[in-house]
């Protein structure tokens, strides 16, 4: 039943984006879809999903309950910010994201006790456990984080691991156009501590970074936007 259901609801998404696309088209968007340089060497897609009427590399943001920005191994996210200028983060920077990440954990269920029941099953550390039982590395990933906010969120909207044509603008579905210049700065500043939550805000948590389970890098980080919180501050924007 649920496998039907997904397909239903996949069946469901592709005709919505199908739609969007077409309305898109006659805005007077012009769809891409290329490669570039990546940081990484090689090739990587391309972040831009369209160019505008007035000639801007713009990402499509559709209606949704939140929107990926990049999906790389945590030591990527690393270089992908220290490409556009981040300080150079430490081994206690790494480890703590490693931990996170659940990258290095064998085992570490067993030297840690109590281990919440998601730990466990998915072998990794919550922020909480990271500060409690590692708190120089929690200390040093918060102080990184924290420090290159800006180059962290101006490289995940505008670049990924892409290292030349950067998107200009985001086209929200729900909330319009903004420039990038104009959302980084939206994005900065701080959230109220609250170790008990599962991701890593970044800023003031509109942009965030999430563990991935599951996939072809279960071990990965996800640099997504939420959507209450972006909606919240650019409300105020508009």
């Amino acid at each position: 039943m649920s496998t039907n259901n997904q397909r239903v609801a996949g069946r469901k998404a592709k005709l919505e984006g199908h739609l969007y696309e077409k309305s898109l088209i006659v805005e007077g968007y012009t769809p891409c879809d290329g490669y570039v340089p990546s940081i990484l060497g090689g090739k990587t897609r391309s972040k831009c999903d369209a160019i505008s009427p007035e000639g801007f590399r713009t990402s499509i943001k559709k209606q949704a309950s939140g929107w990926q920005l990049q999906d790389s191994r945590y030591l990527d996210i690393i270089r992908m910010a220290e490409f556009h200028g981040a300080s150079l983060a430490n081994e206690e920077v790494k480890l703590g994201l490693s931990l996170y990440c659940g990258d290095d954990t064998k085992g570490i269920e067993k030297s840690i006790s109590p281990l919440s029941e998601l730990e466990v099953r998915q072998g990794r550390l919550l922020p909480s456990s990271l500060a409690t039982y590692f708190p120089s590395y929690w200390a040093s990933l918060q102080e990184w984080l924290q420090h290159n906010q800006k180059v962290l969120i101006y490289s995940a909207l505008a670049y990924g691991l892409c290292a030349s044509d950067p998107v200009q603008r985001i086209k929200f579905e729900e909330f319009g156009v903004f420039d990038i210049p104009e959302l980084v700065e939206a994005f900065l500043g701080s959230v109220p501590e609250d170790l008990s939550r599962s991701m890593l805000p970044i800023g003031n948590g509109a942009v965030q970074m999430q563990r991935k389970s599951g996939g072809k890098r279960p071990h990965s980080l996800l640099i997504r936007l939420d959507r209450c919180r972006v909606k919240e501050i650019l409300c105020k924007i508009h």
